[in-house]
């Protein structure tokens, strides 16, 4: 009785890794970059969520600071008199302008 050791035949076996070496190169070089590159795409589509997300919420507060600059500013400001200051009176330059800062009524001041 012979025993016979080719079940498979060679050129079947050859067949079949060639056919293996191709489908794993396509997987290697053309899916696997694909799927890299759609992971880089979801994390950018995460960013630009979350700056929508930012955006909405600074939503109203971007409104309120148009509504706010166009308000009108007075078209002329009123100027103090020119005078020269006596040298002994430089020490009062701060509260002079203090004063005109009261005055003008635009500035709060903390004392």
């Amino acid at each position: 009785m012979k025993i016979r050791y080719n079940i498979i035949p060679v050129r079947s076996v050859i067949y079949l890794l060639i056919s293996t070496v191709i489908v794993a190169s396509v997987i290697l070089f053309v899916l696997y970059p694909y799927y890299k590159s759609l992971n880089n795409l979801d994390m950018e589509i995460a960013g630009f969520k979350q700056r929508i997300r930012t955006q909405k919420e600074l939503l109203p507060l971007y409104t309120k600071l148009l509504e706010k600059s166009e308000m009108s500013a007075p078209d002329k400001f009123s100027l103090p008199e020119k005078s020269s200051l006596p040298k002994n009176n430089i020490d009062l330059i701060p509260s002079i302008f203090k004063g005109l800062a009261r005055k003008s009524g635009s500035v709060k001041l903390i004392v």
